[in-house]
């Protein structure tokens, strides 16, 4: 079994902006960033997303991105996945519309 490091968003728990903290956790090997934001709204948090992903493409730094119980912002930003919680909508209806949107995340 390969380790994975998998990173959570938390804009709380550090010194360092978030984006630069992101940056530097992908340049470090990180596999997955999750975004966590759960009291931003959601125009904010698919505007960060969308800066972290162009970042990511710039320095061409690859790890996979999910989006903490927002479903419209994933795939909007067409991350890797989102991630969801006992208090999301239910997994058949976020399946049905990563059929509807022809999603992989």
């Amino acid at each position: 079994m390969r380790a994975v490091l998998h990173v959570i968003s938390d804009r709380t728990r550090h010194q360092t902006p978030l984006l630069e903290a992101l940056l530097l956790a992908a340049e470090g090997g990180a596999d997955v960033i999750q975004i966590r934001e759960k009291k931003a709204p959601v125009a904010e948090t698919y505007s960060f997303v969308m800066e972290l992903l162009g970042h990511l493409m710039h320095r061409q730094s690859s790890p996979a991105l999910f989006v903490n119980d927002r479903v419209d912002v994933a795939l909007a930003a067409n991350v890797s996945g989102v991630h969801l919680a006992a208090k999301s909508l239910p997994i058949h209806v976020v399946d049905q519309l990563r059929r509807q949107a022809n999603w992989y995340g």
